[in-house]
């Protein structure tokens, strides 16, 4: 099998070395009706898929990167697109609004695609912390902070402080409306009230330019009551807990004996992927009473709305992945390695057995933890070897880690992550209907700031002065530039002809007609040659 690999797959080693490629003429080369055996090499069946994960990984890392920057683009930010246009004034989008919001700004992505990675939790809808987290997390505090001071967002509007701030800005004659609030004058009734966030200026940013829906720079009061509305998750405006973690895992590690197997409790789906809903349904189970949304920010750091086995523990995790590569790359997936394991054909794997097989293929790990995180059900009878008794392995308890999604290493993330907002970027530059719409939104800008239009309609003159300014003389202004350069043709005066003028028409007409003949040749001749000398020998017979 090695030099049948080493053969179809081209790989060269060392001068000398056995597994070096071989010419097809060799005589140890692959033949023809080998060509299915190649397909079966285990290490090709790993190949093949993790080529196909790392491409279904880069498609929901495209698609969400397209579908982001397109909001970022035509609206500012992501929580403005969502109030705007892709569900209108809502806090969540269902995949209904974002197929009509993909096919109106028609953006070329695949909607399976796009939901996937922007629907992570799966419960069918898709929050604010999933569109960017940041943001969410921004807004849910600064409610939160409003709800501890007002009972509502809507009483900032009608605080003192907020009264004084448009009353100023009216005094001094900049503003004079009464259903509108300008961030600056909405920031400076925010200090006066004690907001912890106006110090910090990236979190300052994310509340203002949320709460902008038009991007004016004006808050309204339907902006306040549109966030009282919202309804964010219990764990977005908490602060991480890491000795609440620490005493969660203490809980889980005595209720189980081990994290692998609290972990194997946790994800009952085996997806590698623990949900917010499932960590604190396990939390009640354990009956755990301390700060269990604490437990979940310290683990939860890049506010994806699940956490992994990395996360979780990365020792375990390292453990499971070398396992599961291990068993890949030697019998194609978990499954072959354990029907290769059992030579007894008992249907389950013992201690022993493992540990030889694991020691003669030189799998490193440590056999014994992983033998006893796998077997979750040791302490039913029922389920150990029939033949010895001992503890054994089912299927069932080792199959999970064919449909276990092994997250990439923080690296090829990141360069995953780059590569698809290059590609993104590529892509929305090159669309033409986006190309439309970004230049019309960069002309309505322009012809707000009067710098738009087209050249031919621009005064050379300049601008006009202001109230305050002389206006320039008619020696000062500048010299009007003509729009056409070329020179108006004379008035004829008279209708008689300048002589000479009848034998240039003959040599324009003459040269126009040799131009016609030259054309006439440069056509291509078909093979309907016959079709013209029949026509025309019928209209020489009507002749006669």
């Amino acid at each position: 099998m090695e030099f049948l690999q080493n053969a179809k797959t081209g790989i060269r080693g060392l001068p000398g070395d056995s597994s070096c490629a071989l010419h097809e003429r060799h005589r140890l080369a692959p033949r023809p009706w080998q060509a299915g055996a190649f397909e079966q090499i285990p290490m090709v069946v790993c190949q093949r898929r993790q080529e196909r994960e790392r491409e279904a990984r880069f498609k929901l890392k495209f698609a969400r990167a397209t579908f982001l920057r397109q909001l970022r683009t035509a609206y500012g930010n992501e929580v403005r697109g969502l109030r705007r246009d892709v569900n209108p004034d809502g806090h969540t989008a269902t995949l209904r609004d974002i197929r009509r919001y993909c096919r109106q700004v028609d953006l070329p992505v695949h909607i399976s695609d796009l939901w996937g990675s922007l629907d992570a939790d799966g419960d069918g809808r898709v929050r604010m912390e999933e569109l960017c987290s940041q943001r969410a997390e921004a807004l849910a505090k600064f409610k939160e902070w409003a709800r501890e001071r007002f009972g509502r967002a809507t009483g900032i509007w009608e605080s003192p402080e907020a009264i004084r701030a448009r009353a100023k800005r009216r005094g001094q004659g900049s503003w004079v409306s009464e259903s509108k609030m300008l961030v600056a004058a909405f920031a400076e009734a925010l200090r006066e009230l004690g907001w912890p966030g106006v110090h910090h200026p990236e979190e300052r940013a994310f509340v203002f330019t949320s709460l902008d829906s038009m991007g004016c720079s004006l808050i309204t009061v339907e902006d306040l009551d549109w966030l009282d509305r919202w309804q964010p998750s219990e764990f977005l405006a908490a602060d991480p807990k890491p000795e609440a973690w620490v005493e969660l895992k203490e809980l889980l590690v005595k209720t189980y004996q081990h994290p692998l197997r609290a972990w194997r409790m946790l994800d009952r789906d085996s997806s590698n992927r623990i949900a917010w809903t499932e960590f604190r349904d396990v939390c009640k189970k354990v009956r755990y009473g301390g700060d269990i949304i604490g437990a979940w920010r310290a683990l939860d750091v890049d506010m994806s709305g699940y956490i992994t086995m990395r996360e979780y523990d990365p020792a375990s995790e390292e453990l499971l992945t070398s396992f599961k590569e291990w068993a890949d790359s030697n019998f194609g997936s978990v499954r072959h390695c354990f029907k290769a394991l059992d030579s007894d054909r008992s249907g389950s794997v013992t201690f022993p057995e493992l540990k030889r097989a694991c020691h003669k293929m030189k799998w490193l790990g440590n056999v014994r933890t992983l033998f006893d995180c796998l077997d979750i059900d040791s302490g039913d009878r029922r389920n150990r070897d029939a033949a010895t008794g001992k503890r054994a392995i089912s299927l069932e308890e080792l199959a999970f880690l064919d449909s276990w999604n092994i997250e990439p290493r923080p690296e090829v993330a990141q360069m995953e992550d780059d590569l698809a907002e290059s590609e993104a970027k590529r892509v929305l530059s090159t669309d033409k209907n986006f190309q439309l719409i970004k230049h019309s939104d960069e002309a309505k800008a322009k012809a707000e700031d009067g710098k738009g239009g087209s050249d031919l309609c621009k005064s050379k003159s300049g601008p006009l002065p202001s109230p305050g300014q002389r206006p320039k003389t008619h020696e000062e202004l500048p010299v009007m530039k003509r729009r056409f350069t070329t020179e108006r043709p004379k008035s004829q005066g008279s209708l008689r002809r300048a002589p000479g003028t009848a034998a240039k028409l003959h040599d324009c007409n003459a040269k126009r007609n040799k131009q016609r003949a030259e054309m006439r040749d440069r056509r291509p001749h078909t093979d309907n040659a016959w079709l013209r000398s029949y026509t025309s020998f019928e209209a020489v017979e009507a002749r006669r």
